[in-house]
C-alpha cells in the first residue's frame, strides 16, 4: 500500500529500497526511484552494490553523530546524577 502510494505520487515507475542497518537497529531505508517518462538503468546486482554502499555511508554518519552526541553528554553531565556538570556551566 505504501509503496504504491509512492509511485502513484511522485509519478514513479519503479523504486528500488535499501536498508539503512547498523550494528544493533535498522536506522531507516534508502529508497531510489525513476520517474515514469525517464530512462531507467539497469536493475541489476550493480546497482544494488551502489545502493548499498550509499546505505552503508549513511549507516556509518549516524553512528558517529550518534557517538559524538553520547561524548557530549558524557563530558557536561554528572554519570551518576545526570545533572549538567561544572564546565557546562562555564560554557
Amino acid at each position: 500500500m505504501f509503496l504504491s502510494t509512492l509511485l502513484q505520487l511522485f509519478g514513479l515507475q519503479r523504486i528500488a529500497v535499501v536498508p539503512v542497518s547498523g550494528t544493533d537497529r535498522i536506522h531507516g531505508v534508502l529508497i531510489a526511484g525513476w520517474f515514469r517518462d525517464k530512462a531507467m538503468p539497469n536493475v541489476d546486482s550493480t546497482l544494488f552494490a551502489k545502493l548499498t554502499g550509499l546505505a552503508d555511508q549513511a549507516t556509518n554518519a549516524l553512528e558517529k553523530a550518534e557517538l559524538v552526541d553520547r561524548v557530549q553528554m558524557q563530558a557536561t553531565t554528572d554519570a551518576l546524577t545526570g545533572v549538567a556538570n561544572r564546565r557546562l556551566f562555564t560554557e
